[in-house]
């Protein structure tokens, strides 16, 4: 892999993206705080007109993602940061140009994450394809937790797989429509009302099972 060329530009937003990042603390709530804040605008709007309520039905998508991407792009970082034999796996992959080891301002990994696209289900996979030694994603909706309390339920074994056997296809179809959104103001997708129930729900627990996860393998 060839890492992307280190300009004025990208550093600028590099620098921009870790100060609004914070510590590894401030990871899960900042998700939690950016999903909160879309999830209300959302239920919100469907006290509206039929038009208001499609029309947030198509940027909650967006939202979703963008929030879904930030946390997989901090989490990146930090698990590169903290785990050296993890890091020196990444490193075999990419060519990199002596000058990427002496940016004063950023770390190798913070320069690196822009190499990966974390809103494809195919780059996060290679992105995070050493950290658990099989299929990110695989291993992340295949886990269960027991017991677990959510939505105000106690279950004695959750497990995102059994809750959305489709878990890959949602992720798949959520990322096709935001493109679409994003860069054709004419496109109008089907009723996608139950897709976005489901993406509400999926995107809420795959990052607080990845955090569990996380913990769990560093011990922290």
């Amino acid at each position: 892999m060839k890492p992307r060329k280190v300009t004025s530009r990208l550093k600028d937003e590099l620098i921009q993206l870790k100060d609004s990042r914070g510590t590894i603390d401030d990871l899960r709530l900042n998700y939690l705080n950016n999903f909160s804040e879309n999830a209300k605008l959302i239920h919100f709007s469907l006290k509206g007109s039929t038009l208001i309520r499609s029309v947030a039905r198509r940027q909650y998508l967006v939202f979703l993602i963008s929030s879904i991407e930030t946390f997989f792009r901090d989490l990146f970082i930090y698990v590169h940061s903290v785990d050296d034999e993890l890091m020196n796996k990444l490193l075999k992959k990419f060519k990199t140009p002596d000058n990427y080891y002496s940016l004063e301002e950023l770390s190798l990994i913070e320069v690196l994450s822009k190499s990966f696209n974390f809103q494809n289900i195919n780059d996060l996979e290679i992105a995070f394809d050493q950290l658990w030694g099989i299929s990110f994603l695989e291993t992340i909706c295949n886990s269960s937790i027991n017991p677990c309390s959510f939505n105000g339920k106690v279950f004695q074994t959750l497990c995102i797989s059994a809750m959305f056997p489709d878990w890959k296809s949602i992720f798949n179809e959520v990322f096709a429509i935001r493109h679409k959104v994003v860069h054709d103001a004419n496109f109008r997708p089907n009723d996608i009302t139950e897709l976005v129930q489901k993406a509400e729900a999926l995107f809420l627990l795959i990052p607080q099972l990845t955090i569990f996860l996380v913990v769990e393998k560093y011990k922290l």
